[in-house]
């Protein structure tokens, strides 16, 4: 084969690409010319566009990486929102039901009436602590508030929940960067929570600690997980099962967000 033959074969598969490569990683206009001055033949001409062009594409990799995680950020930040506008309303609304001022509301559950109220008016994103004992003074189960779904007195043996008809959260422990699709809402007196998490490729600001185990297979992409402080890899098709009250999270290797199913129970026994 011909050198000039090499050369088109060679390029045929980064059309346009090349040339950016080098106005963007030659420092001055002449370098390209001085580099093929000093080359004894075409090939390492060949040689050397090759190489600027695996570090564009090592460019491109990494800012398709920084797009995907802000845009799973702020999908993150739309279900949170959502999520913390429906549990004010819903607080604000029992509480008026039951013919309850806020200043009563405070004296009952030792809140001050600004953080009550803050709360009510979306200012302030509450904890699971806060909203356990405000559900306890209103006289409404805990997944009520944070949900909408009433537990039935009765509750069904079986629940079944069909691919379009998972609900989106911001999972139990307030975990922001993931996506939580909820798997076992239905189930009013259920022991275990299962979600379909959808996962980028940043670590959350805090790792997770709470009561309780986990099991968690992955779906999709290859995660790191960190597990009290020491690092995990894994693929599609791994499953990992753990102790929750140590530090614990993870994040998706790769240019496209991964997904895993988590199985978690806080309730001894």
């Amino acid at each position: 084969m011909t050198s000039a033959a090499l050369f088109f074969s060679r390029f045929s598969s980064y059309p346009f690409v090349w040339p950016m490569c080098c106005l963007r990683h030659l420092s001055h206009p002449s370098e390209l010319a001085q580099n093929l001055a000093k080359s004894s033949c075409l090939e390492n001409f060949l040689m050397l566009v090759q190489n600027m062009c695996r570090r564009q594409e090592l460019f491109l990799t990494n800012v398709r990486c920084k797009r995907m995680s802000i845009s799973m950020s702020d999908t993150a930040e739309i279900v949170t929102k959502e999520i913390i506008t429906a549990i004010g309303a819903r607080i604000r609304l029992l509480r008026r039901e039951k013919g309850m001022s806020l200043d009563a509301l405070a004296k009952k559950t030792g809140f001050a009436k600004s953080y009550l109220s803050e709360i009510e008016t979306l200012k302030k994103e509450p904890p699971i602590s806060t909203l356990s004992k405000i559900a306890y003074i209103l006289k409404v189960d805990l997944p009520f508030l944070i949900t909408g779904e009433v537990k039935n007195s009765r509750p069904d043996k079986i629940s079944i929940v069909r691919k379009g008809e998972r609900k989106a959260s911001d999972g139990p422990f307030g975990s922001r960067g993931y996506i939580y699709d909820s798997l076992t809402y239905k189930k009013a007196d259920r022991v275990m929570d299962g979600y379909i998490v959808t996962i980028g490729p940043e670590f959350p600001p805090k790792p997770l600690v709470h009561e309780g185990q986990e099991l968690v297979y992955v779906l999709e992409g290859t995660q790191e997980l960190l597990y009290d402080g020491e690092t995990y890899l894994l693929e599609e098709g791994d499953c990992f099962y753990f102790d929750s009250d140590r530090p614990h999270y993870s994040r998706t290797i790769g240019d496209k967000p991964g997904k895993i199913l988590v199985v978690l129970t806080t309730k001894g026994g």
